[in-house]
C-alpha cells in the first residue's frame, strides 16, 4: 500500500511529528517539503481488503492500494496549519534534506480502482484538521 495515516504514536512519521508539535503548541521544523507522497487513510485500506475479499473477481494478482495522488509535504503542512490558523508554528526550510531523501512517493492503484470501482474517500490535510480540532 501507499503511506498509511490514522490514530498512530509512532513518531518516526513527518505525519504524527506534525500533529504532536501542534497538540503541544510547538514550533514544528520541515524541510522546504518538496516531498511528495501518496498517503492512504487506514480505514480506505481496510475498506479496500473488505472489498477484495468479499469478491467473486478474486484472482491470482496483486493490487496495489493507494490514494493514487500524491501531495507534496509542504503543501499538506501550509495546508494543515492555515486552516488551524496557526502559521507562525510552521518553519519551512528550517530542515535540511537527507543524502538518501526520497522525493516522489506515488503508487498506481488503478488496476483496483477499476476492478472495484472505488476510490479513497479520507483526503489527508482534512482528516488531521479535524483530528486535531477533537482533541
Amino acid at each position: 500500500p501507499s503511506l498509511i495515516f490514522g490514530k498512530s504514536d509512532n513518531q518516526r512519521f513527518f505525519v504524527n511529528q506534525m500533529i504532536d508539535s501542534i497538540h503541544k503548541e510547538q514550533i514544528f521544523e520541515m524541510t522546504k517539503g518538496r516531498q511528495e507522497r501518496d498517503f492512504l487513510y487506514v480505514g480506505d485500506l481496510a475498506n479496500a481488503i473488505v472489498r477484495i475479499s468479499k469478491s467473486s473477481k478474486l484472482k491470482n494478482v496483486v493490487y496495489n492500494i493507494s490514494y493514487g495522488v500524491s501531495i507534496s509535504l509542504y503543501e499538506l503542512a501550509t495546508r494543515v496549519f492555515n486552516a488551524l490558523e496557526l502559521k507562525d508554528k510552521l518553519k519551512v526550510g528550517a530542515v535540511n534534506y537527507t543524502d538518501n531523501e526520497r522525493y516522489y512517493y506515488k503508487i498506481s492503484s488503478k488496476r483496483f480502482k477499476d476492478e472495484f470501482e472505488h476510490f479513497p474517500e479520507i483526503k489527508i490535510y482534512n482528516w488531521i484538521i479535524n483530528y486535531v480540532r477533537k482533541k
